[in-house]
């Protein structure tokens, strides 16, 4: 699925329900699992700058508290929430997380995860078997850290 205007739809369906993070069984397919996968495979398109997501955003009311719940779970949208809330480094913190929270039971599409792992391998010289053994890019995570701050 592509872009913004599909991106607004879901997250106002989900409406207050927070994003279905895990995998099990027993999750389903209610209403909160469906569209937190519906969210998390749909993709930007050219069309979507950063001023026309931002504007799609703002005129649908969607929140920095719903932004980067958003961003942290489909972080293919990280640079554009980073660029509406004006927190430079918060694209790459995303996908520092994204990068060192796998396992060998870590499952998704494969087209998303070769996205993802393409995003990665922009960021770090260590190679996603090593992140998935365990590896720890601290140079990354410092310079995240510098830009973020504590607070964030």
């Amino acid at each position: 699925m592509y872009g913004s205007d599909t991106l607004v739809n879901l997250i106002r369906r989900l409406g207050s329900q927070d994003l279905q993070r895990g995998w099990s069984y027993s999750d389903g397919n209610n209403k909160q699992v469906v569209l937190s996968h519906l969210i998390r495979v749909t993709f930007p398109t050219e069309a979507d700058t950063v001023e026309v997501f931002a504007r799609r955003m703002a005129d649908a009311g969607i929140t920095e508290k719903r932004l980067v719940p958003v961003a942290v779970y489909a972080p293919h949208w990280a640079a554009h929430v980073e660029a509406v809330l004006g927190w430079n480094g918060l694209a790459d913190a995303i996908w520092w997380i994204h990068a060192h929270t796998k396992d060998m039971s870590w499952r998704i599409d494969q087209d998303v995860r070769e996205l993802w792992n393409a995003e990665v391998t922009e960021r770090t010289p260590l190679s996603a078997q090593d992140l998935i053994d365990g590896a720890v890019d601290v140079d990354w995570f410092n310079r995240i850290y510098k830009a973020l701050g504590a607070q964030r």
